[in-house]
């Protein structure tokens, strides 16, 4: 399992250099995630996607936590708990039949926080261009 974990983590790194940047890959992901807990229609369905978020969320705080991540560390700090939280709740969603509700929610306001983010530096820009 943990090297699942860790060849998901460097195709995710690798994909978001590649493809788009990591902060739209981040809000892709979080917006696949909670497609498949929204629409999942059977256990099994419910099972991979409460999979698929606790994976997404290890992914996450891995990369939070190695020494070049250059958010600042109390917003690591914040993420890395809710990131284990997510994770645990997974876990008990499978184990207990829990809604995925606070799952969708979470996922939902960090994807709207990360889309936010990169609208300002654009903001930023056309501000800069608009005054010059």
């Amino acid at each position: 399992m943990e090297a699942t974990i860790h060849q998901g983590a460097a195709r995710y790194r690798q994909a978001s250099r590649q493809a788009m940047p990591a902060r739209e890959t981040e809000i892709a992901a979080f917006g696949a995630t909670n497609r498949m807990l929204q629409s999942a229609a059977d256990e099994s369905a419910r099972i991979r996607a409460l999979g698929r978020n606790h994976d997404l969320w290890s992914m996450l705080v891995k990369d939070l936590a190695l020494e070049g991540n250059r958010l600042p560390e109390p917003l690591k700090a914040q993420l890395i708990s809710l990131g284990l939280w997510s994770m645990r709740y997974s876990t008990l969603a499978i184990l207990n039949k829990l809604s995925v509700e606070p799952l969708i929610e979470v996922n939902r306001n960090i994807a709207e926080g990360l889309a936010l983010q990169s609208a300002q530096p654009q903001a930023a820009n056309s501000n800069r261009a608009e005054s010059a």
